[in-house]
């Protein structure tokens, strides 16, 4: 029986040698194999040829490790945090505080946090408070980078969040703020760190060293004085007679004559503190002008200058 042939088609183009490319490693083509190749020579090339390829991907992770601690080293000698790698999750901090003793200093310190990293924040009330929270505490870390206008501000959204400050308005032991540093982690292990100056050394030492500890220990322990010896005692809580804040101010205007700042030549969170407490402060002795040019000069701060209107 006669065999009927199936149609044909013309080659479309001339099929010639393929060339591979030579920036991925290369297997020996196992169709071009001669017939005096055994299968073990071509495992032997095989081996040798993922050996190379071993070699140069530790190469390129250890490239790469030296950057990324070239990175550190350059931002450790600036005094600048570092934003977390692509794909990494923000870290979350939950701030807890009592709406009669508002914490003026995280706002400030937040509001710093925000014009270097992506900061996002959100505020709730707990049902522990009685009554509704004031509209300007459900609002009080609202991160702004733009200028008042006419009493108005538009708050920019977030869209990669480096950091992520959750405020919980609620019933806390003597009315000192506490922060939970591991929120997601397991209740034995969360770390809370209470008041308001030791909430503010911490956001400082994670993410603002340049205003506390990254320019030496001997600046730092200058800084926990001047909160010591000022903030700590013009704070509205403090329980110290009219006359020791009305020294603390004196001493206050007796530096203040000498430098711009209460430590070093720069702001710190010293400052941030102080000038927190007395703009919060219900009534405290009168200032002496040095004081008053310094705060003059904090309010021109944009994170400082919102506070006497929160």
């Amino acid at each position: 029986m006669a065999t009927i042939g199936m149609y044909k088609l013309p080659p479309i183009g001339k099929v010639g040698p393929i060339t591979l490319p030579t920036c991925m490693y290369q297997l020996p083509n196992l169709q071009q194999i001669g017939s005096n190749q055994t299968m073990s020579g071509s495992s032997e090339m095989n081996a040798v040829n993922l050996s190379a390829l071993e070699k140069r991907q530790l190469d390129v992770l250890a490239d790469l490790q030296a950057m990324q601690q070239k990175v550190q080293s350059f931002a450790a000698r600036l005094c600048v945090a570092l934003p977390p790698l692509p794909g990494s999750s923000a870290q979350q901090l939950v701030v807890h505080a009592s709406p009669s003793n508002p914490p003026m200093a995280v706002l400030a310190v937040t509001r710093l946090i925000s014009e270097q990293l992506p900061c996002a924040t959100s505020v709730y009330s707990h049902s522990s408070v009685t009554g509704k929270v004031p509209a300007p505490l459900m609002h009080f870390l609202d991160v702004c980078n733009c200028a008042e206008d006419k009493g108005q501000c538009k708050i920019e959204a977030v869209k990669i969040e480096a950091v992520k400050i959750i405020l919980i308005w609620k019933q806390v032991a003597g009315d000192d703020p506490v922060l939970v540093a591991r929120p997601g982690s397991s209740a034995g292990s969360q770390t809370p760190i209470r008041g308001q100056q030791n909430i503010t050394r911490y956001l400082c030492r994670v993410f603002l060293p340049h205003l506390y500890e990254g320019h030496g220990a001997v600046l730092a322990c200058l800084i926990d004085n001047a909160i010591d010896s000022n903030a700590v005692v013009l704070s509205e809580r403090s329980g110290r007679s009219t006359k020791e804040k009305a020294a603390a101010l004196r001493t206050m205007n007796s530096h203040l004559g000498r430098s711009q700042f209460l430590c070093g030549s720069s702001l710190t969170l010293a400052d941030i503190l102080v000038y927190a407490e007395i703009c919060s402060a219900k009534s405290l002795p009168a200032a002496g002008d040095n004081v008053k040019k310094w705060m003059s000069r904090l309010s021109a701060v944009h994170a400082l200058a919102l506070l006497k209107k929160n």
